[in-house]
């Protein structure tokens, strides 16, 4: 019911206006908050029709904290597409001849509660590190994922973390949430922290998106400019951009050398291309 609502006030070009009257109360994220919640609504019905039929290796986050990083209730979707994007993960890495069990050190940036990483706990070698904006993300993962380290971090740089520290640095539907300036500020700040060497691997929205902008959205995007949405709320769901691929390679990852890339659709649940970067 408010999935629908949302989208027929996008269609009629109303959200844009409610939106603007938010960002000036300064109420704009306190309203993103309450919709999250709403969409939790349903989640203890899925908890219970899902440990009806399986069991989780490690604890499983609670409803508010699974819709903030995927949008819907559903605990399935939740753990399959984290063992399938770490599954993905594995196999870019792979064929550039990295075998994920010899790197040292690895971090997710924007690791939410643990959707992705959780799967690293069955891998014997890296020391593992998560950060996120949002501290009650990281509090439940102290509390429950106790194989790795976590930290909390700004919308803006820096990271709590040393200079050439990372051997691989992974980023899944972080980069999809931010302005443009942001992003530029944290590739930046993501290859101070990575060893010489070491990798960069994250996702973006490509033209598997595209049906779903508006005409002169697509424009944009055909003409290789990256396309933001609702860019005052960065680092919420509600900010959303969209990569064209000549964007990702001729701006975004100056200072990298591309290694990979995987369209949407390569690797099982996983709906974004994906980039596989060295730093230079």
């Amino acid at each position: 019911m408010v999935n629908k609502l949302i989208q027929t006030l996008q269609k009629i070009g109303f959200l844009d206006v409610i939106i603007k009257a938010l960002w000036k109360l300064g109420l704009l994220k306190i309203a993103i908050r309450a919709y999250e919640k709403m969409k939790a609504i349903d989640f203890p019905n899925s908890r219970r029709q899902f440990l009806k039929t399986q069991t989780a290796d490690l604890p499983i986050p609670p409803s508010y904290l699974i819709v903030l990083v995927a949008s819907t209730p559903d605990i399935g979707w939740f753990l399959n597409s984290g063992k399938s994007t770490f599954q993905a993960i594995r196999s870019i890495l792979q064929k550039n001849n990295v075998r994920v069990e010899n790197l040292q050190t690895v971090l997710e940036f924007g690791c939410g509660c643990g959707r992705v990483l959780r799967y690293w706990h069955s891998v014997q070698g890296p020391e593992i590190h998560g950060v996120d904006y949002n501290a009650k993300l990281i509090a439940w993962c102290q509390q429950n994922l106790p194989f790795a380290k976590f930290n909390t971090n700004n919308l803006y740089p820096p990271l709590p973390y040393p200079d050439r520290m990372f051997d691989c640095v992974y980023a899944f539907s972080v980069f999809t949430h931010m302005s443009e300036e942001l992003q530029f500020l944290w590739m930046n700040e993501l290859a101070r922290i990575l060893k010489p060497g070491g990798y960069l691997l994250l996702s973006t929205h490509g033209k598997n998106y595209w049906e779903k902008l508006t005409k002169k959205e697509q424009e944009e995007f055909n003409a290789g400019h990256l396309v933001v949405r609702y860019e005052k709320a960065s680092g919420t769901s509600l900010c959303a951009a969209f990569h064209p691929e000549t964007y990702v390679r001729e701006r975004l990852t100056m200072g990298y050398s591309i290694k990979g890339f995987a369209p949407a659709g390569t690797h099982k649940v996983v709906h974004q291309d994906l980039y596989l970067m060295r730093k230079d």
